[in-house]
């Protein structure tokens, strides 16, 4: 089920925001995640459903 066919219709985001409403209200106090500066379309689905930028991380390979 699914595929790349699904993607860009906004489908996640109701399922998503579901969650994200019972972690705040049930589990913690705040609820945080890491996505990749470059992946525009999941950060603008996040923003979508209420969360918001507040810091950056780099990762230092060597």
């Amino acid at each position: 089920m699914g595929g790349p066919e699904y993607r860009g219709r906004g489908l996640s985001e109701t399922g998503m925001a579901a969650v994200l409403r019972y972690a705040l209200s049930e589990v913690a106090p705040v609820v945080s995640l890491y996505v990749n500066d470059y992946n525009t379309a999941a950060r603008a689905a996040y923003r979508r459903v209420g969360f918001r930028e507040v810091g950056a991380f780099m990762s230092v390979l060597f």
